[in-house]
């Protein structure tokens, strides 16, 4: 069970911010992503990103670390949008509690960062991120990945 302020996707989100998505499932495999990132306009944009397909969905959003957590847990989505600065927290600590790294199964992490220091990218790497993108130069490359997790992956003969 989340805790914490839970907002319908009409209504203006509460701080914290909480939106869990509960849409009926379809029949055909569905992409759930979580979007975990500060800034409203960002998220709205990335909400947009994912739902122009059908076959994925927005399980959750959050703005902070706390609420990100709740979220994660609550949704257990297959992938992750995750800033590294957020609201109340970061995307770094979001990971260390989740404890992702080494676990056995995880959704795909996608850190979407404007601080692509090697040293961020380093420790997002260590707590279970599979992706490191540039907010300003990468953006762009979020759609064919996400697109790119729907397929399974191809088997040698």
């Amino acid at each position: 069970m989340i805790t914490g302020n839970l907002t319908s996707e009409t209504a203006a989100p509460a701080h914290p911010m909480i939106i869990i998505n509960s849409a009926e499932p379809s029949l055909h495999r569905v992409l759930r992503v979580a979007i975990i990132e500060d800034s409203r306009n960002i998220r709205e944009r990335l909400v947009q990103l994912v739902e122009e397909s059908a076959s994925m969905q927005v399980v959750g959003e959050a703005d902070s670390e706390e609420t990100a957590i709740a979220v994660c847990r609550g949704t257990a989505p297959d992938a992750i949008i995750l800033d590294l600065r957020l609201a109340k927290g970061t995307g770094l600590g979001v990971l260390k509690a989740l404890r992702y790294a080494g676990a056995e199964r995880k959704p795909a992490i996608i850190v979407l960062t404007n601080f692509p220091l090697p040293a961020f990218e380093r420790a997002a790497r260590a707590l279970g991120a599979d992706w490191f993108l540039d907010k300003s130069s990468e953006f762009h490359k979020l759609r064919g990945l996400l697109r790119d997790l729907l397929e399974p992956p191809a088997t040698k003969d």
